[in-house]
């Protein structure tokens, strides 16, 4: 057994535990027990964590996240995918953050590179109340074809993105709080909105200097502005 995998097993026992996951640790990867039972190789494993040594704090959070949603996915059996697809949303993440499934994950960019876009579920895993991203091999092994799904993801985002600033002004303007509304969260609302002027107003030639103003301005509401 190779020092990578030693170290896997490791988290994988640590989230297991810490988890409270039902995880059966095999010499070829682990077993999910259930109906189905679900296997999975220390390379998917491996490849979940991305660029996150094992030993990294976050990376028991990140496996203890991708086994439960794996396991929740596979509770469905041949609709996997159907479910995956009903709850899909749009998510924004920096590059990187803890939760940021890798570059494979990336459908969108905003200019600058500050934050990427990309597919997530809303009501699987381990937060039922927020979109989390859907990481490539979970949508693999539920034969998902995600990239289909893109623009009617884009075109939910913005239309919650214009019913949020509907709310926002009818509850007072300047003084209220942008808040999430169909599964989209403030982020994804706020970027899916700036990529979306942005092209509009790149079609109508507007200057280069005008649109990385835009940029600025979203960033600094959605990170804070830089000091």
């Amino acid at each position: 057994m190779s020092s990578r995998i030693v170290l896997l097993r490791q988290c994988v026992l640590a989230a297991s535990v810490l988890g409270d996951l039902d995880i059966d640790p095999r010499d070829d990867g682990v077993l999910l027990p259930g109906t189905p039972p679900v296997r999975v190789t220390w390379a998917h494993l491996d490849e979940a964590l991305g660029s996150l040594p094992p030993t990294s704090p976050g990376a028991r959070h990140r496996l203890e996240r991708w086994l439960r949603l794996r396991r929740a996915v596979a509770d469905h059996g041949r609709l996997g995918a159907s479910v995956l697809a009903r709850a899909a949303r749009l998510v924004a993440l920096p590059p990187d953050h803890l939760e940021h499934p890798g570059q494979a994950w990336v459908m969108e960019s905003l200019p600058g590179g500050a934050l990427d876009l990309g597919v997530g579920v809303l009501g699987l895993g381990c937060d039922p109340d927020r979109a989390a991203a859907l990481p490539p091999g979970i949508a693999w092994a539920a034969q998902a074809e995600v990239s289909t799904w893109w623009p009617q993801l884009r075109m939910h985002a913005e239309k919650m993105g214009e019913l949020a600033v509907a709310r926002l002004r009818r509850d007072g303007g300047r003084d209220s709080v942008l808040r999430p509304v169909g599964g989209c969260d403030v982020l994804a609302l706020l970027a899916s909105a700036t990529i979306h002027t942005i092209a509009i107003r790149a079609r109508a030639r507007t200057p280069r200097k005008e649109l990385e103003a835009i940029v600025k301005g979203a960033l600094d509401l959605m990170l804070g502005a830089a000091k």
